[in-house]
């Protein structure tokens, strides 16, 4: 019989601190299981289940838990939690590769542990390699079949291939069935929606005000502020959102903010993921206050934007990732809009007013939204034309002798009606070839599903040429590639139109019939370029086959087309920023009033 282990007269054994630290897990408290692991590992350098604890302690608490973690590993070589629990840490500091070997071990331990699965998943699409991540996802559903996060997990590894929008969605669906209130899960779904052709506005107001219901019945809004309604006075506006960065709004917000009146109009913002790049060194330079909030709860950044004062609180995510919508709903400020980085309806009450402008938010799809419109006069955003200096190159058609179409956005854009219509366009130009650039292409399984969908429509491999993300620099350069762009739907471009214009090429649109849907119009419109709105998809066609015969009117555009961008009210930032700051006036105004 093996001999038990005594601890010291008056002391505690292992065992006990143990159960010690398991009682404080289970109880919810990472402050006093921290404490308390700190306090045994001191006493038992040794004790593996005390260092296991305190790396749990410092996950949960925001703190590094690598040391503690590594040395419960070593300590515990063969526990697949403990490997488990270091993959996931290292994960976090993007150590790829040992995160990836360490919940490799922890799924060869327990290949039966649904959560080790997922978390493997996430690892491998960390890495691109979507269709091992996809496969770990679909192994723990089959183990676990009421796992949401892992049905949510399996719709953003479906979203970002071609031809899988729908199987996405449903994944989405699948993980608010088997969690209603997952915040996460209906995030995803209501953006997936918007790239969908068959989800109708209606679908997707109802979809959103069901979000807008879940966190409603755990906010508790306030209905009282210490901002004095003087409709005149100096106001603070608060500006709310993770992509204040290298990304669509930090681009399109870098010119807009330096001509805001400060004198007016303090601005504050709010920024929801850490960012250290030439974008958001130049909008801190333009903000009266920089507040880095993604370690904030819901609660503490509604204390913080009572304390700053804020009048007027904007929110510029939406249903994008990094949001903090649920903020919204406690009302931390007496006006309350999203505007710039969503295309629909939030779905939460406490939003007052989605802004927009008169062409892609038409008075007859008011009903689109839940919140009240607010139109600026003409373009709902501006465009800060690039700091890289890259010329536009001459019209490729003249050297290859035939059109090379383009697209530069999202993957997940790419459904079947758009693959229907530019397939019919290469079929009739047989010399033609389309440039595709985008994020995950060069992950193989992302490519072979493109060139599948197009192989099975009668459009061969060697009429593609594919470019995956580069910097900046190179991004706009590859223009130099391209004759036309061809744009999405029902989800067109924004900034990669204005992008595609500034490098010469244009764009060929299509009518749409929602807010995402009308920003190619409102584009093309702003530029003159009114006949370059198709009517329908067989218009769409037809136009596209028609310009083989117009190249040199394709170079003179070409030649002229960022002169025009920048004559154009899209570049014009100081005066769209004075009618920005009417607009936060005029909301401010009518509070006021309605205090009075």
């Amino acid at each position: 019989m093996a001999s038990r282990s005594k601890s010291p007269r008056g002391g505690r054994s292992r065992g006990d601190a143990q159960r010690e630290l398991v009682a404080l897990f289970q109880a919810g408290r990472p402050a006093e299981l921290k404490a308390a692991a700190d306090r045994h590992v001191r006493r038992w350098p040794d004790f593996a289940f005390g260092w296991k604890a305190l790396g749990v302690a410092c996950q949960l608490s925001g703190r590094d838990p690598l040391p503690a973690l590594r040395r419960a590993a070593a300590l515990l070589p063969d526990d697949a939690e403990t490997l488990a629990n270091l993959g996931n840490a290292l994960r976090d500091t993007g150590e790829l590769a040992d995160a990836h070997q360490a919940l490799q071990r922890a799924v060869a331990r327990h290949p039966r542990h649904p959560l080790f699965r997922m978390n493997f998943g996430n690892v491998l699409m960390d890495m691109g390699r979507r269709d091992a991540a996809i496969a770990e996802f679909r192994q723990a559903l089959e183990i676990a079949p009421e796992t949401a996060e892992a049905h949510n997990n399996l719709g953003h590894a479906l979203f970002g291939i071609p031809g899988r929008l729908d199987e996405a969605i449903a994944s989405y669906r699948a993980a608010l069935r088997c969690r209603p209130g997952f915040l996460v899960a209906a995030d995803n779904l209501l953006f997936a929606l918007n790239y969908s052709e068959r989800a109708t506005p209606a679908e997707m107001r109802a979809a959103a005000e069901h979000y807008g219901a879940i966190v409603a019945a755990s906010a508790r809004p306030t209905h009282a502020w210490p901002n004095p309604p003087d409709p005149e006075r100096p106001i603070r506006v608060g500006l709310v959102s993770g992509d204040l960065r290298r990304h669509p709004v930090g681009y399109l917000l870098r010119d807009v903010l330096p001509g805001l009146d400060r004198q007016r109009t303090e601005v504050v913002a709010y920024a929801n993921r850490s960012a250290d790049d030439e974008v958001s060194a130049a909008l801190q330079g333009s903000v009266a206050a920089w507040r880095q909030v993604e370690r904030l709860d819901d609660r503490q950044l509604f204390e913080r934007v009572r304390e700053d004062r804020i009048d007027l609180l904007v929110d510029l995510s939406g249903h994008t990732a990094h949001n903090r919508l649920p903020l919204f709903a406690l009302r931390p400020a007496p006006v309350q809009a999203s505007w710039l980085g969503y295309f629909a309806t939030t779905g939460i009450a406490a939003i007052d007013y989605f802004v927009g402008d008169p062409m892609v938010l038409p008075e007859d799809e008011e009903t689109h939204f839940c919140e009240r419109a607010w139109r600026l006069p003409r373009t709902y955003y501006s465009f800060s034309p690039p700091t890289e200096a890259v010329a536009v190159a001459p019209l490729p058609a003249v050297s290859r002798g035939a059109l090379s179409f383009g697209f530069f956005g999202a993957l997940a854009k790419l459904v079947a009606p758009v693959l229907d219509c530019w397939s019919e366009i290469l079929t009739r130009l047989p010399g033609s070839r389309l440039v595709i650039k985008a994020a995950g292409i060069e992950q193989p399984e992302v490519a072979g599903a493109l060139t599948g969908q197009l192989a099975e429509r009668g459009i061969g491999a060697e009429r593609l040429h594919l470019l995956g993300r580069t910097g900046r620099d190179e991004h706009l350069a590859a223009y130099g590639e391209v004759d036309v762009a061809l744009d999405s739907f029902p989800f067109p471009g924004g900034l990669t139109t204005l992008e595609a214009s500034w490098m010469g090429v244009p764009t060929l649109g299509l009518r749409g019939d929602r807010f995402i849907a009308h920003q190619g119009e409102m584009l093309l419109h702003a530029l003159g370029l009114e006949d370059w709105i198709a009517p329908d998809r067989a218009a769409y066609v037809e136009r596209a086959v028609a310009l083989a015969g117009r190249l040199d009117e394709l170079a003179k555009l070409r030649a002229g087309l960022r002169d025009r961008l920048s004559a154009s009210p899209l570049c014009d930032g100081a005066r769209f920023a004075g009618e920005l700051e009417q607009a936060w006036r005029g909301m401010w105004r009518a509070w006021c009033q309605s205090r009075a």
